[in-house]
């Protein structure tokens, strides 16, 4: 059996948040951009070219590439090419389009097989009527074998020498925000808890790294505050040495798969309840390896709440341990396995 990967070039909003990659092993297909009355629709040359040949074609459950409703089209034309979606069920997203979501849905059904993030995306693919029998949960998640085996292997003088780099005092007490920078993430009310934790307890300091549309917005902020550090994406060392310096993850706006970047950091996690949090947020659970505040909680109780987290060694320990527990627990291991279960049974092979 052989798998391949067709990939295009991400919108320009996607590349700002700086995560983006070329895989060597994999086919580039070249992608063009159509913005309708504000929805941006995407179309990869060359998929359908490369994917005539699969018997089994999978793409992401998404309205806006054009190239899956001809693939869905393809495969009812033509016998023996099964299509699997991969996906959340449904946009969870505060922009959510409504025309999409309606066009989104009889196509999902029709699919042969659907890969979903989460236990959560299963129980709404049944509720949506799709046979849970063609349904595979793959537990999204990140290589945390790669940061755990990058953290631990930091040593004294690696993390002196980045907190020196970025202006962290000695004794300061980490908070660390991880990813993405764009709107649903709350960089402006992120700025406001750092403000009230720092108030609240000189000590405590917030490290924000990322990019994205909204990354001026902490930039500007860290430039008048000694307490706040803007060190932009993080990646490889660096990346390990940000998760290694922090005490907890603060997350008060949307939180998918940093989650597990924190797990496998054995990082507690602060975050608040959001009714658009990716599929990701299952794996939360408040008092083990979380504290979950209020969907209303003010910018300045979320500070508070923080600094009495860091406060408290005992209550600290413990979710860093339910925290570390399940960075064994959600790993890109487990998650290779169920694909690659799911694949053969989608093939009639299981």
């Amino acid at each position: 059996m052989t798998l391949r990967l067709l990939y295009g070039k991400p919108s320009s909003e996607e590349q700002s948040k700086g995560n983006w990659a070329e895989p060597e092993w994999g086919d580039y297909c070249a992608g063009r951009y159509i913005n309708l009355a504000g929805t941006e629709l995407h179309w990869h040359h060359g998929v359908l070219g490369h994917s005539a040949d699969a018997d089994l074609i999978v793409v992401e459950q998404a309205s806006k590439l054009l190239v899956n409703y001809a693939i869905s089209a393809r495969s009812l034309a033509k016998r023996g090419q099964r299509v699997a979606l991969w996906g959340h069920g449904k946009n969870i997203a505060a922009s959510t389009s409504k025309l999409g979501e309606a066009i989104k849905r009889p196509y999902t059904n029709r699919a042969d097989w659907f890969f979903a993030y989460t236990e959560s995306t299963k129980r709404l693919m049944i509720e949506r009527d799709y046979p849970e029998s063609r349904i595979t949960v793959v537990q999204n998640a990140v290589d945390t074998h790669a940061i755990r085996s990058g953290v631990d292997s930091l040593m004294d003088d690696q993390l002196a020498g980045w907190r020196d780099r970025h202006g962290i005092s000695t004794d300061a007490k980490l908070a660390l925000a991880l990813g993405s920078l764009y709107a649903d993430k709350r960089p402006s009310f992120l700025i406001e808890a750092a403000d009230a934790a720092h108030e609240a307890d000189p000590a405590v300091e917030f490290v924000i790294a990322g990019s994205g549309p909204d990354a001026a917005i902490v930039d500007e902020a860290a430039r008048t505050r000694p307490w706040l550090h803007a060190v932009g994406p993080v990646f490889g060392t660096d990346k390990a040495a940000a998760l290694a310096s922090a005490s907890c993850m603060v997350m008060p706006g949307v939180g998918g798969l940093v989650i597990v970047d924190a797990f496998a950091a054995g990082l507690p996690l602060v975050m608040c309840e959001n009714p658009y949090h990716p599929p990701e947020f299952d794996y939360v659970q408040d008092g083990y390896n979380s504290m979950v505040l209020g969907e209303t909680t003010s910018a300045e109780e979320f500070g508070n709440a923080t600094v009495a987290l860091l406060a408290d060694p005992g209550r600290l320990a413990r979710l860093a341990d339910g925290s570390r527990a399940d960075g064994e627990v959600y790993t890109i291991q487990a998650m290779v396995d169920r694909f690659a279960d799911g694949v053969l049974a989608a093939l009639g092979r299981r």
